[in-house]
């Protein structure tokens, strides 16, 4: 079947990389959204100053108005494009971070902490809701980037980041467990081979009662139920790999 005359060409597909394998997905910046408030703000410039500056009896005002409405259009029309050029693939084995001109390469073993955060939020009195995203990505070289909702489909994005990461750092884990290293999961909570750590505290396996995710926080628990320690979602590292682990440690109490 032919295609027709007026219909847009398909985008080439992403062929897979020598290294990082074949193309799960890719996520490229979300475009509408500051073409809509670029072109706002140009229109809001442009009547602005053409109904003020451009009104003034002096020679002067009319070849100002002009250079403004020029430097706004361009200021704007430059930060569209530097949000215009971003995307982030997923592979196989690892993700490519594409900012302007410039990509880099990740393998998801170069990963050392995802911290996830994800907030519903109303405006207008709650007549409109948007969930807001914020995955931060820690590098063993020290690296840190962060994505939002800049980019398109972004809670499948970081779901699919989560899982990738999660099969290296669970064994990864595991390997320092039994050397007896202790793991941080963010700044503060720790765990070990001997049980938890945070607020200076400690609380061996054995007193270990479980855990429970309530208002935006985890609650860990001692065996008679009562709240151990809180500890705000946003502030912790890895949160799906700490709770694989508290949950092998009740498996096996």
């Amino acid at each position: 079947m032919t295609q027709p005359l007026n219909a847009a060409p398909e985008a080439a597909p992403i062929p897979p990389d020598p290294v990082l394998g074949a193309v799960i997905s890719n996520h490229p910046s979300n475009r509408l959204r500051p073409l809509i408030i670029g072109g706002f703000i140009d229109g809001i410039a442009y009547l602005t100053l053409n109904a003020t500056l451009a009104t003034l009896d002096t020679w002067w005002a009319p070849p100002l108005t002009i250079i403004l409405i020029a430097i706004i259009v361009l200021t704007v029309g430059w930060s569209i494009l530097h949000i215009w050029n971003r995307e982030i693939v997923v592979f196989e084995r690892g993700f490519s971070y594409r900012e302007g001109s410039q990509t880099i390469f990740f393998h998801y073993e170069e990963i050392d902490a995802l911290r996830m955060r994800a907030e519903r939020r109303a405006y207008f009195g709650g007549l409109l809701r948007r969930t807001i995203y914020r995955f931060t990505v820690h590098t063993l070289a020290g690296e840190t980037f962060t994505i939002s909702n800049l980019y398109v489909r972004v809670a499948q994005l970081g779901e699919q980041l989560n899982q990738r990461v999660d099969r290296v750092l669970i064994p990864r884990f595991e390997r320092k467990l039994t050397a007896g290293e202790t793991i941080p999961f963010g700044e503060q909570i720790r765990l070990s081979a001997t049980g938890l750590r945070a607020d200076s505290r400690d609380l061996p396996w054995d007193q270990f009662g479980g855990w429970e995710v309530k208002a935006r926080a985890l609650h860990l628990k001692q065996r008679d139920g009562a709240v151990w320690a809180s500890i705000p979602l946003a502030e912790i590292d890895n949160i799906t790999v700490l709770v694989h682990f508290l949950r092998a440690r009740l498996q096996t109490a």
